[in-house]
């Protein structure tokens, strides 16, 4: 049998050997993994249905509204064994500590763990009915570096699963649950897209979060779009793009549209220019006003070492860039004055 440490490293080895860009899917293997992991947690046997999107698993936990007769103790067993927070409970009650400090994921897991927490996060959503969800990779990285440090604890029982369940993420399990009449429900890993500078993206029509049966979540350099941005890109015009709320979604639609043509396009013209920025103005209204806006670079390089250019959009009556971006900080152009941007 494996000791605490070996079975750390044998469970980082299979996450690491996760592809997001070209994840496997066996959905045998995966039911096949999940069954060991229960046997070996001293559960019974369950049916493992594989869901086909995050979608679906959100609303595996309400279907039918028969909750399974397990007990408390496989209760314990199922629900917090591959959960993110600090107790882990394997055949007997224990408390893990959190990894230390200066243990963080390996460098080759961090986008692994970052992109699976974001898109089930986002996927997901907050409803009470999917907190019970597990979130597989995230939570075996935290328990695997734990057993990896030397860190001095009880030995606890049944720790082995963890490699069952690490093999069934290396198969392409992306998330679990159990279902409403006692099934384990299964979600495959999706195959991600990223951007050169690891965020999730594709706005070529394509999900960039995406499960075999098409069905996927839409990301822009990292933003989450609508599923009908996503999907008709070219659909976004620049007046739609207007109506937006979102700051963020606004921003990488006149990325995509292009600065120049998207200002262009809506009538806009610089009409002053001081240390602070650009202010752009439309000669039509827009929405019933002209579209003001202020045009600013963040002093915070990218990683490419470029810097990233902002629209603000700011009231009508705005007459220098200065009073625009004073006024996004709620402040009047003379108490906006700093002296170190950041």
């Amino acid at each position: 049998m494996l000791g605490h440490r070996e079975i750390g490293e044998r469970v980082l080895e299979l996450l690491v050997g996760i592809d997001p860009e070209s994840p496997s899917a066996d959905e045998e293997l995966v039911a096949e993994s999940l069954q060991r992991y229960l046997q070996a947690l001293g559960l019974p046997r369950r049916n493992v249905h594989i869901a086909t999107d995050v979608r679906a698993l959100r609303w595996s936990r309400v279907a039918g509204g028969v909750w399974p007769a397990f007990s408390a103790r496989q209760w314990r067993l199922l629900d917090e064994a591959a959960s993110t927070g600090r107790r882990w409970v394997a055949g007997a009650g224990w408390q893990l500590p959190d990894p230390p400090v200066t243990e963080p994921p390996r460098p080759e897991l961090a986008r692994l763990l970052q992109s699976d927490s974001f898109v089930l996060g986002l996927g997901l959503g907050g409803s009470p009915y999917v907190k019970p969800v597990r979130r597989v990779t995230w939570g075996l990285d935290r328990i695997a570096r734990v057993l990896t440090s030397g860190s001095t604890m009880t030995p606890p029982k049944r720790v082995d699963a963890l490699v069952a369940l690490a093999e069934a993420a290396a198969a392409g399990l992306f998330a679990h649950v159990v279902g409403a009449r006692g099934d384990l429900v299964a979600l495959v890993r999706p195959r991600m897209r990223f951007d050169t500078d690891g965020r999730l993206h594709n706005w070529d029509g394509r999900p960039a979060a995406e499960w075999p049966n098409g069905k996927g979540l839409y990301f822009w350099h990292g933003v989450e779009m609508t599923e009908s941005a996503g999907r008709n890109p070219d659909a976004v015009t620049p007046s739609r793009a207007l109506g937006w709320t979102n700051v963020e979604r606004r921003r990488v639609a006149i990325e995509r549209i292009g600065l120049q043509c998207f200002m262009t396009s809506v009538g806009a013209q610089v009409v002053q220019e001081d240390d602070y920025g650009r202010l752009w103005r439309t000669e039509r209204e827009i929405d019933g006003e002209h579209f003001v806006a202020v045009e600013v670079v963040n002093s915070t390089p990218e990683p490419d070492g470029s810097y990233k250019r902002y629209f603000l959009r700011v009231p009508p009556a705005t007459r220098t860039a200065r009073r625009g971006v004073a006024w996004s900080f709620g402040l009047t152009r003379r108490a906006y004055a700093p002296a170190v941007e950041s």
